[in-house]
């Protein structure tokens, strides 16, 4: 199996690069090192020596590219994350990243509808993959359900008709153990993990999960229908991450507030990227996206385990 993978996984890369270029974007490679690491709430870095980090996206060095004027734009490239070992989560992966200037969250969702069929068609692969011990349909259409939607279907409840206390008397009623410090997102990812992700796991085709709660994506650009909620996209399949994208925020100040407001919660002190701040003042606007490659191959090769995908000796 590991060179039948290995041999899948060569082909697969050079599909993935052919689509983007054949879409005009532009392959672009970034440092790995960086001073100012990521912030997004869910994404621990790992430090080196002489206060660097390893990136855990190229996004910031990708959009100080875009706020210079380099239009459409993609990379493959390793990231790496203080993350423990799962099925689906190792400390360094492959990650495809890649932006659309002029458009919104909603060409991200074509793009990856787009990217899978292609992989499917070449690769000679037929839609059906199972996923953790059940069959999901790569074919079209694909789901598609706003955060509220997803909510009330697989936890009974639309967690943005409630305020911090409520959500966690909601939670304590239901037995999960919550603390008096647990805020409103806290108990949000609490309840996506213990109810929505499972729900998420049965659907027998892939689902892209929109209109996420405005605190739930620190770059993403707030809805203009309604600002309690980010345009941001991910695609779930049999459970499974595979794809977070949004909407860019393109506005320092707004950028720069959230950003504080993170660093409070986390009692962090990182420092804040000043050029990234002066790139998204010229950032057209745009969105871009994040997919894990390693993820999409353990679909497409039906494996349970990220491992199977990855070189590990």
């Amino acid at each position: 199996g590991l060179f039948k993978n290995l041999r899948l996984r060569a082909r697969a890369l050079s599909l993935v690069r052919g689509f983007f270029s054949s879409l005009g974007l532009l392959e672009v490679e970034t440092p790995y090192l960086q001073e100012c690491p990521n912030l997004d709430p869910h994404v621990d870095p790992l430090e080196v020596e002489g206060g660097l980090f390893l990136h855990t996206s190229p996004e910031y060095q990708m959009k100080k590219l875009l706020g210079a004027g380099s239009g459409d734009i993609f990379q493959i490239c390793r990231v790496f994350r203080k993350d423990p070992v799962t099925p689906l989560h190792r400390r360094e992966f492959t990650m495809v990243e890649w932006y659309r200037v002029g458009r919104d969250y909603r060409v991200l969702m074509d793009d990856v509808r787009g990217l899978v069929h292609h992989l499917l068609e070449h690769l000679d692969l037929a839609p059906r993959a199972v996923v953790r011990g059940r069959k999901v349909d790569l074919s079209p259409p694909w789901y598609s359900m706003s955060v509220s939607q997803v909510f009330q279907e697989f936890a009974g409840v639309d967690p943005m008709t409630l305020d911090d206390e409520a959500f966690r008397g909601l939670l304590e009623g239901w037995g999960y153990r919550v603390s008096p410090g647990d805020d409103w997102d806290t108990c949000f990812q609490y309840l996506f993990v213990a109810r929505v992700e499972p729900g998420l796991a049965l659907l027998d085709r892939p689902v892209f999960l929109h209109h996420y709660p405005a605190s739930q994506a620190v770059m993403a650009r707030l809805s203009p229908r309604d600002p309690r909620v980010c345009e941001r996209v991910e695609l779930y399949v049999g459970g499974v991450e595979l794809m977070n994208g949004y909407t860019e925020l393109t506005d320092p100040w707004e950028q720069e507030i959230r950003w504080k407001r993170e660093l409070e919660r986390r009692n962090a002190s990182f420092p804040m990227d000043r050029e990234l701040l002066e790139a998204l003042a010229s950032m057209p606007p745009t969105a871009g996206a994040a997919l894990g490659f390693d993820r999409l191959l353990m679909v497409l090769a039906s494996e349970g385990d990220i491992g199977k995908v990855l070189f590990e000796k």
